[in-house]
């Protein structure tokens, strides 16, 4: 049986989707509903095989921080110093959160994402 939909799924068993706009939505109103005062997100975004940002997850960022009333800061690291640097400028733009968009390459930097976001400039910037 499959789920209604995401608000209410019904049945015993729920999952989400791995389609990538539909996930960055749900995630940005989950983050909403647990810190309210939240303005400022930022997103790091996957990019397509012929290294271009990829326009689904684009759009949907983009219209999930209008809904959510929120300013969405976009990245799309294609390396691991790209990936420093955009956390580095997150913190810089006074962002307060971040979201990342499942991507191979950036599930496999999830461990330098993390110690990235640790840092002074992150700890700084408050709800």
């Amino acid at each position: 049986r499959r789920a209604e939909s995401y608000a209410r799924p019904g049945g015993m068993t729920t999952g989400i989707t791995s389609i990538p706009g539909e996930v960055s939505e749900k995630l940005l109103e989950f983050l909403v509903a647990i810190e309210p005062k939240v303005k400022r997100v930022g997103f790091l975004l996957p990019f397509t095989p012929d290294k271009k940002p990829s326009p689904g997850p684009i759009a949907a960022a983009r219209r999930s921080a209008e809904r959510f009333k929120v300013e969405a800061h976009l990245e799309h690291p294609m390396s691991p110093e790209a990936i420093d640097r955009a956390v580095e400028e997150f913190a810089a733009r006074g962002v307060q959160a971040l979201i990342v968009m499942a991507s191979p390459f950036l599930i496999v930097e999830r461990p330098r994402i993390i110690q990235a976001k640790a840092s002074d400039g992150w700890r700084k910037a408050r709800c």
